[in-house]
């Protein structure tokens, strides 16, 4: 799984996968957070109105919209 790394950004309005991503210095605004149980990391960041949600969600949802 490739890690991918954000830095000293504003992040609105998008969908990211914890462990998956690497922020530094970053503000989340309404994203979506998809979790689940893995590790991951932040480093001073902000996360302002984002939904948290465990990763199965985003699979089930995924397969609900292709049917």
């Amino acid at each position: 799984m490739p890690i991918t790394k954000y830095e000293g950004k504003t992040l609105e309005k998008q969908s990211f996968v914890l462990e998956e991503s690497f922020f530094v210095n970053c503000i989340l605004k309404d994203c979506d957070l998809f979790y689940s149980g893995g590790d991951f990391e932040w480093t001073n960041g902000q996360f302002l109105n984002c939904r948290w949600h465990r990763s199965e969600e985003r699979r089930v949802g995924k397969e609900c919209r292709s049917r």
